[in-house]
C-alpha cells in the first residue's frame, strides 16, 4: 500500500516497543509488561494447565486488543471456549 507506514519487527529486550516497530517476545519474558496489542501465535494445545496459564499471561498483557493464531486442528475446542 502506497503511503502506508513501514514497520520493522524486532525482539523486545527492555520491555518497551519503540514507536514504529513491531516487537516480539516469548511469553515468559513478557510477564509483568503491557502493550497495546498482543498476537499470540503457535497455539497447538489447549488441554495443559501450565500452557493455558502462559496463554492467559500473554493475552492479559494487551491494553486494547488481542488475537490468537492457532492450529486449525483446535478449531472445535476454540469455538467451545468462546461460545
Amino acid at each position: 500500500l502506497q503511503g502506508s507506514p513501514k514497520y520493522h519487527i524486532e525482539e523486545i529486550e527492555d520491555g518497551k516497543v519503540k514507536e514504529g516497530k513491531i516487537g516480539f517476545s516469548r511469553i515468559t519474558e513478557f510477564v509483568g509488561l503491557e502493550t497495546s496489542y498482543v498476537i499470540l501465535v503457535g497455539v497447538e494445545e489447549l488441554k495443559n494447565d501450565k500452557i493455558n496459564n502462559l496463554y492467559y499471561i500473554a493475552l492479559t498483557r494487551s491494553n486494547y486488543a488481542a488475537a490468537v493464531l492457532y492450529d486449525s486442528r483446535l478449531k472445535e475446542e476454540m469455538e467451545a471456549l468462546y461460545s
